[in-house]
């Protein structure tokens, strides 16, 4: 119960996330556009509460909650124009759920030709009601409310609560509640605080990026000559710039001791903050060290940026400490699961794939765009991919793509629906092995070549075929007696040489060489050939649907004469992967 009721919250203020970032941009303006007042007052007062009363209606109830309890919100405003945005999620709350319940009754009990004139008539009916009535209650309750908020808010902010809190926030992050716990919680809490103080320190206590960027530093220094190296210069920048906390999370749970380093880290981090009375004078989302500084107030930027710089010393000198010893991995960072009762489908008979994470905005939208990137090369390109939050209605999806710490709600949410599971969504090794691993190549390029005879040049070829690994030894004497037997020309300046059908067994793996002789090779009857394509692929059907689609790029004259006169690596990879992903 209390998971539901903050991701509700969590929904709530992400479906609303930019209004809170125009809020906290308009806020930071005022320091020199004094006159900017009025909108930020209008923003407070009427659009947040009203957003967030149609939001919260419509999230418990689509057909009819959201608008009820936005006509509700306008009467509550109406008679009472001092409202917050507490007043704006009860109205919600309260119109959705009135409105949820009477739907299920009026179907259960009424005649269905009847239902749309009650449905008509009851609409806006409860909306006035609901909306004399909020004026009533909220006029009453405002104190309450208030009182509870600042309770709340005097806990959060107080140094021991802090030194409670904060391991229990860092923790919480990790294990993927991290959005539930900002935007369920703390920005509804710090909005409330911002109208008192003009800032709030709680805007500041999940989205402090220093304690998760101590932990990839760390790693970093480890784990400098592996090759995670890559992924974790990308993972920082991500981190820190992008402000998508997520890419950090997965290291921690594969070694759980980092839990010290992120709580440690977070909890000096946060005591900088409260010591120096910094804050936020809006929502950081995403948790970029650029938001924070943007939504400073007046120097706090300062105290931001060492509280960051001392945080991530601190969450890099512990994960040092633990991580200094060399240990056995008895576990890959790659797990690749499935639902068992629930087959995924091949690869060919998907047309749409989601990722889902938490919020649908940081991680899952990561994964999305590096499958894209994957896709876009290979006759998958028209597979549509998307990202989206746990919760959110699907339709007509084939594969749901997630992390496997939130397996358990997604199988919640979608049990119809084939998943698969992994630690990280910047795996691209997992993208590939999963969806592409008998249908991806490599590809080597030799450009600008200086003009040779015909066998010198197939020789050439025959060899680097084999230095690169694509073929065992005695591949090029075949590839060379081919070519006696029946020429490999195919016409506008290119040719594919390539051994006899026995000579199959030689072939290691799906390569390509490109050799590019740009003042051309005589070749046949006083033909020239400028692009030698070595293809060495095994299974015939892969073959020849490959040679397929590159005979397409061959017919295009215009294409081969630029080609011809290129020296782009990128320019002979996009004209000649014949649909296939190359590595």
């Amino acid at each position: 119960m209390i998971y539901k009721i903050g991701n509700f919250f969590s929904k709530l203020i992400l479906k609303n996330i930019y209004l809170f970032i125009a809020l906290g941009i308009i806020r930071w303006s005022l320091y020199y556009f004094p006159n900017l007042e009025l909108y930020g007052t209008y923003f407070e007062i009427y659009l947040l509460p009203m957003a967030l009363a149609y939001s919260a209606g419509n999230i418990l109830e689509k057909n009819g909650g959201g608008i009820v309890a936005i006509i509700s919100m306008s009467i509550s405003i109406f008679l009472y124009p001092d409202s917050t945005i507490n007043q704006g999620i009860v109205v919600g709350v309260t119109s959705g759920f009135l409105i949820k319940y009477l739907n299920i009754f009026i179907k259960k009990y009424v005649y269905s030709g009847f239902q749309m004139f009650l449905f008509n008539f009851l609409y806006p009916l409860i909306a006035l009601i609901t909306g004399e009535a909020f004026y009533f209650i909220l006029k009453h309750a405002n104190y309450y409310l208030e009182t509870i908020s600042k309770f709340l808010i005097g806990v959060v902010q107080n140094i021991y609560g802090l030194i409670i809190l904060t391991p229990i926030l860092e923790i919480g992050k990790v294990f993927f509640f991290n959005n539930i716990i900002n935007h369920g919680i703390l920005s509804i809490l710090g909005f409330n605080d911002l109208s008192e103080k003009g800032k709030s320190l709680l805007f500041l206590l999940e989205t402090n990026p220093g304690p998760g960027l101590g932990v990839l530093l760390g790693l970093l220094l480890i784990r400098s000559r592996t090759s995670q190296r890559v992924n974790l210069l990308s993972n920082i920048f991500v981190q820190v710039i992008g402000g998508i906390h997520e890419v950090y999370f997965p290291y921690i749970l594969k070694n759980l001791k980092l839990l010290w380093a992120v709580s440690l880290g977070g909890l000096v981090g946060n005591l900088i903050f409260y010591i120096f009375k910094t804050g936020l004078i809006g929502v950081a989302s995403p948790g970029s060290i650029l938001n924070l500084i943007l939504l400073s107030k007046d120097r706090d930027y300062i105290y931001i940026l060492l509280g960051f710089g001392v945080s991530t010393g601190v969450s890099f000198f512990i994960t040092y400490i633990i991580l200094k010893k060399p240990k056995v991995e008895t576990t890959s960072l790659k797990v690749k699961k499935e639902v068992d009762d629930i087959p995924v489908p091949n690869v060919q008979n998907i047309k749409k794939i989601v990722f889902l994470c938490d919020a649908g905005m940081g991680s899952s939208a990561i994964g999305a765009n590096m499958l894209k990137t994957i896709f876009e090369k290979t006759k998958f390109k028209d597979i549509d991919i998307t990202n989206s939050y746990i919760g959110d209605s699907l339709s007509e999806v084939d594969l749901i793509i997630t992390h496997e710490k939130l397996k358990n709600r997604v199988i919640q949410e979608y049990p119809n629906i084939p998943k698969l599971y992994l630690e990280d969504f910047l795996d691209k090794e997992f993208y590939i092995d999963r969806f592409l691993k008998n249908e991806c190549l490599e590809m080597r390029l030799k450009l600008s070549l200086k003009s040779t005879s015909k066998s010198e040049a197939l020789k050439a070829l025959g060899e680097d075929l084999e230095n690169f690994g694509f073929v065992m030894s005695g591949y090029k004497d075949s590839l060379v007696e081919r070519e006696i037997t029946c020429s490999t020309y195919i016409g506008n300046g290119i040719a594919i040489p390539h051994g006899s059908h026995s000579s199959l067994n030689l072939i290691c793996k799906n390569g390509v060489v490109i050799h590019h002789y740009p003042y051309g090779v005589d070749f046949e009857n006083g033909e020239k050939v400028y692009i030698l394509i070595g293809i060495t692929i095994k299974n015939q059907n892969l073959r020849l649907d490959y040679i397929a689609n590159i005979i397409n790029s061959i017919e295009d004259e215009e294409l081969i004469e630029n080609l011809i006169l290129s020296d782009c690596e990128e320019d002979f990879i996009k004209a000649f992967n014949g649909g296939i992903y190359v590595k």
